[in-house]
């Protein structure tokens, strides 16, 4: 009888890590964290904050981001540390360090 090799969950890579890992070695990974914060940009800080403040780009661990209202912006100075932990939380890595508004 033929014996079948079980293989666990764990035993396989998801998916998203694998092309996190292709992004990273063909140099793209500042453009592949800009995009998935993206894609979650609303889920993460809320509708309000996310229809005035725009994501920029990603780069060596700060967020970039553009910001046309002064009291979104200052709302958003308050939240700051709370934001940096449900991206770093959404992407499942401590990528994001600090975020910048312009």
């Amino acid at each position: 009888m033929k014996q079948i090799n079980k293989r666990s969950k764990s035993d396989f890579k998801l998916l998203d890590d694998l092309i996190s890992e292709i992004a990273s070695s063909l140099g793209y990974e500042n453009e592949y964290i800009t995009s998935k914060i993206s894609e979650n940009w609303t889920e993460i800080v809320g509708d309000n904050i996310s229809k005035y403040l725009k994501i920029t780009y990603y780069s060596d661990g700060i967020l970039f981001l553009n910001c046309n209202s002064s009291a979104w912006r200052s709302e958003f100075i308050l939240r700051k540390d709370k934001i940096i932990r449900s991206i770093n939380d959404k992407l499942k890595s401590n990528k994001i360090r600090n975020i910048i508004i312009k």
